[in-house]
């Protein structure tokens, strides 16, 4: 089944604006609810609430959240926590940041997030429920991948 591209300059054909039912195996995750299947089959598209993106046929909230994030960055592997609150506000646990004004944003279907006065964007690809996976790059030009799984 194809993921949903969460990358902010991707454009994407999924649904969202109003509620959706519950009922799978996966519906018991934190956040998640399975969105209505297609009548025809095939990858389930979802009615979702502008808080959430969707991943395997699920709206995922973010809001109230918290992720463990693994960067694997130019200088080493770095591991920290990320917590996603109401109104676009986050908290990185991470040593490097400094600020106490970090964000996230759900924009045409897409997850991003910003540490450090915006020096340094995570642009998000969910693989489901309680992980996803992408690619930061920061104010000078470097990028790096990393993984997160959901701990909250």
């Amino acid at each position: 089944m194809p993921r949903a591209v969460l990358v902010c300059l991707a454009t994407l054909a999924l649904g969202c604006g109003g509620a959706s039912t519950s009922s799978s195996a996966n519906a018991n995750a934190p956040g998640a609810h399975v969105a209505p299947s297609l009548a025809s089959g095939g990858e389930a598209f979802a009615s979702c609430r502008s808080d959430q993106l969707v991943a395997g046929g699920q709206c995922i909230s973010m809001e109230g959240s918290s992720w463990e994030l693994t960067t694997h960055m130019p200088e080493g592997t770095r591991v920290f926590l990320v917590d996603f609150f109401p109104q676009g506000r986050c908290t990185s646990h991470d040593p490097a940041d400094t600020t106490d004004d970090d964000e996230w944003a759900i924009e045409h279907k897409a997850l991003r997030f910003w540490f450090n006065q915006r020096y340094v964007v995570y642009e998000a690809e969910l693989d489901g429920p309680t992980t996803m996976h992408g690619i930061t790059h920061n104010v000078t030009g470097l990028s790096w991948s990393w993984s997160a799984v959901r701990v909250r």
